[in-house]
């Protein structure tokens, strides 16, 4: 079988929490977060015949898949939103045989100049330029040390600014300067997905059984002796084995605490892998103020300056969701809600030429960087920080494992790589325990 039908068959045998299971001080395993990969290890646990408490900082299940509706007065999605690498995600699947609108993203993609929106051959230039700007960094940097991507990066070219937005504020939410280059030519995102209900919803409909405790901290981990005792705002817990799930933003943070302290190694290790900063500016105006219909995915032409891209009347509903990252990411973290709200009013009208603060009803904006059970959005490698992922990866002690989605083995960080690496801990708690 290929890794991706075992990790389908484990994921299959799932069974429902019981209450010995959520009642008890001494579990099998303590997972530490309800996030997609503390879900899905929860499941696959609990279909192998464990008893398992997952333990979760926030006041709500799905980490950093979240659809709220109070903003707006229908599904947003404050968190992931795409189902991305379709044919591999397992999200998809789940959603269409639990009655979710899990569809294809039909929305098209256009270039934005001066007010106007383009296809055809300013697109094509765009696409050819992107292309040719991996794969000369693919070509210069093969066999040698890893190296930020901007040493690779081809400052000449004229679609330059808009790629680097593109990069920056769409895709990892860190400088050019931060990111390494090889992490970033393991990329190989096919076409997206999208659920009408919100990303959130499927991911929370997912853990909706399993015996989660929310509005508890992990603050330390003893595996001093034999197996593990988590400390918690809630009491303490002994078990056989933890899965810690939580972000490499807060590992590196020290807000939880383990005894022994960790190898060297693994604390490099969640340096290696830093959170960016990513963020939705979300703005509902009262008309598709762009006129490209639902989802159109709008990458402004850049010059000398850097130029967020935004996704135009999401899902129908007249929102328009601009993507900010890296350093404007943290600006304007920094600003507040109210005032990135009013850059992106201000940056619509500048993008389109016309007066649309007429049509705007409300907006909200992210904040993910401030969110002290994150401490970002998601991870990618730092220059020369690939290397660590298997040190990520690997449990210590035999008793305390890892899974998220910065310990993926393939591409970027996403919600489905994150459930399958929660999958793979599994297993390997399974293999450590009926030793």
């Amino acid at each position: 079988m290929r890794r991706r039908q075992v990790l389908q068959a484990l994921a299959g045998t799932m069974l429902p929490c019981t209450l010995a299971a959520c009642d008890s001080k001494e579990p099998d395993v303590v997972v530490v977060g309800a996030g997609a990969a503390g879900l899905s290890t929860a499941r696959t646990l609990l279909g192998a015949g464990l008893s398992v408490i997952v333990l979760e900082a926030e006041g709500r299940i799905g980490g950093r898949a979240f659809t709220e509706t109070k903003t707006f007065g229908f599904p947003y999605d404050r968190g992931c939103h795409w189902l991305h690498h379709a044919s591999t995600n397992p999200w998809i699947a789940y959603g269409l045989n639990n009655g979710f609108d899990v569809h294809q993203d039909n929305g098209e993609s256009f270039i934005l100049e001066d007010g106007r929106a383009y296809q055809g051959k300013k697109l094509n230039e765009f696409e050819e330029a992107l292309a040719s700007i991996l794969e000369s960094a693919w070509n210069n940097s093969r066999g040698k040390p890893d190296a930020p991507f901007s040493s690779y990066f081809d400052d000449e070219n004229v679609w330059s600014p808009t790629i680097e937005s593109m990069i920056v504020n769409d895709w990892y939410g860190l400088e050019l300067s931060d990111i390494s280059t090889e992490y970033i030519m393991l990329e190989d995102e096919d076409n997206d997905w999208l659920c009408a209900q919100g990303f959130g919803s499927l991911v929370a409909h997912y853990g909706r059984n399993l015996p989660v405790r929310t509005s508890v901290e992990v603050r330390r981990i003893d595996w001093s002796g034999t197996g593990v005792k988590v400390h918690t705002t809630d009491g303490l817990l002994r078990a056989r084995a933890v899965v810690v799930t939580a972000s490499t933003g807060v590992l590196a943070s020290d807000q939880i605490a383990f005894l022994p302290s960790l190898p060297t190694q693994k604390v490099e290790s969640f340096n290696a892998f830093p959170m960016g900063s990513y963020n939705h500016i979300a703005l509902r105006y009262s008309n598709d103020v762009f006129e490209l219909g639902p989802n159109a995915y709008v990458v402004p032409f850049a010059t000398d300056k850097r130029e967020a891209g935004l996704l135009s009347n999401a899902n129908g509903r007249n929102l328009v969701m601009i993507y900010v990252g890296g350093d404007l990411s943290w600006e304007l973290e920094r600003m507040g809600v109210d005032e990135a709200i009013s850059y992106g009013v201000d940056y619509i009208d500048t993008l389109l030429g016309t007066d649309t603060r007429k049509n705007f009803v409300n907006g909200t904006f992210t904040l993910w960087g401030q969110n002290r059970w994150t401490l970002g959005s998601y991870a990618a490698a730092a220059p020369g920080g690939l290397s660590f992922r298997e040190v990520l990866r690997q449990p210590v002690g035999n008793r305390i494992f890892f899974a998220g989605d910065a310990c993926h083995t393939e591409g970027s960080s996403s919600a489905a790589r994150a459930y399958e690496t929660g999958i793979e801990a599994a297993a390997s708690v399974l293999n450590a325990i009926r030793v």
